[in-house]
């Protein structure tokens, strides 16, 4: 198949990116690329050979951000639970409303006319006509937790909620998407959309910013099948290019910073201490491609999500470290959650242990190095994500 990509391109620099809705600006090159797949193709005489297509592309965005532009994205991913669906989004449906005909989520995010397509776990609610996993609905927002949905193939129908009972998981699911303007007016919107690679949020005594790329997945659009051509992952347009508004850089001042680790150990990590260079958190989700059963190709499932804080707390001896670990030296550590408050946001982490522990051996700098701290959250557990930002 052909594809008007090449293996890698990057955008101009000036050009800019916005991601379910929020604005992000580039500070360096945008590169995208497709990514491929070998599909077997059987010939006549039992001869097989390996058709290259395009199964998705990727994107390495240079975010320069502000702390509120991203936190709707951290939020979302704190919320959602291991073995869900990502891309496309999952959106939970709490309860039905027979006489309304509503789907009720909770600040569901959604606007009038998003496709969405539906799927549950177990027994399918009663609806006329009956929710099918191949129809792609338009919804309709009510209001900001509720919303109605009504078919698109043949004749439009709002479905009709025949009873109010939920028996089990019922889901819809909302094309998330990545809007790349470049300076020659031309103007892409991919679908499905995940990021999977997040920026690190770094903490420190003056400045609270965020550090390093945004990466995102595209997958192939609702109705599309894989092997449907670069239209069943992008569609492009002819805009008026508007350069970002940002300056060079966006930080936030923080007048301070704090770190709270209470496990029961009688030590200085027990209450808040200040790190010397600041901490610095870092997430990385654990995607997996899969063929869910509802969604033509594949989709991104979250197997896992890293959250991990480096630093050095200040004037912590070895001694006074090494107070931590007996008589547990060498055993897993009992883990507590880890709070990380500077001015405006408190980040969390669930069931924090210390993963890693720098110890300087010397006369003259006898101090604990960096700690590394791993959130042994888990959302399937409790209902505790691995982290949480406020």
């Amino acid at each position: 198949m052909s594809t008007a990509f090449n293996p890698a391109k990057r955008l101009q620099i000036d050009g800019k990116a916005t991601f379910d809705g929020i604005a992000l600006v580039n500070n360096g090159d945008i590169i995208e690329k497709p990514l491929f797949a070998y599909k077997p193709v059987k010939l006549g005489a039992g001869r097989v050979r390996n058709l290259k297509t395009v199964i998705g592309y990727q994107f390495t965005v240079p975010v320069v951000a502000t702390l509120a532009s991203l936190m709707p994205i951290y939020k979302k991913w704190a919320k959602v639970r291991y073995g869900h669906c990502v891309a496309p989004r999952p959106i939970e449906i709490a309860s039905l409303d027979a006489t309304a005909n509503t789907f009720t989520s909770v600040a569901h995010g959604l606007t009038t006319s998003d496709s969405v397509n539906v799927h549950w776990d177990g027994t399918i609610p009663s609806t006329t006509p009956a929710l099918d996993t191949s129809e792609v609905y338009t919804a309709t927002a009510t209001d900001a937790d509720t919303l109605t949905l009504t078919t698109t193939s043949g004749t439009p129908t709002l479905v009709d909620i025949t009873s109010a009972t939920l028996n089990t998981g019922l889901w819809v699911a909302k094309q998330d998407q990545l809007v790349i303007a470049e300076r020659n007016t031309r103007v892409r919107t991919f679908l499905n959309v995940v990021p999977v690679e997040l920026p690190s949020l770094v903490f420190n005594g003056a400045e609270l910013q965020w550090e390093g790329n945004f990466v995102f997945r595209c997958f192939p659009k609702l109705g599309a099948t894989a092997a449907g051509g670069t239209a069943g992952f992008y569609t492009s347009s002819n805009a008026a290019f508007t350069s970002p508004t940002w300056a060079g850089t966006e930080d936030i001042t923080a007048s301070d910073m704090t770190a709270a680790w209470a496990s029961g150990l009688t030590s200085n990590l027990e209450t808040s201490f200040r790190c010397e260079k600041g901490m610095k958190v870092s997430f990385k989700p654990n995607l997996s491609d899969m063929d869910d059963g509802v969604f033509s190709g594949t989709s991104a499932v979250l197997t896992g999500f890293d959250v991990e804080a480096t630093g050095m707390p200040i004037g912590l001896l070895d001694s006074e470290f090494a107070t931590l670990l007996p008589p547990t030296q060498g055993a897993q550590v009992t883990g507590a959650n880890l709070v990380l408050t500077a001015t405006g946001i408190t980040v969390t982490l669930y069931d924090a242990q210390v993963l890693e522990g720098e110890q300087r051996f010397s006369s003259e700098n006898a101090l604990t190095g960096d700690l590394v701290f791993k959130a042994m959250g888990n959302s399937t557990t409790d209902n505790k994500p691995p982290f949480l930002v406020a």
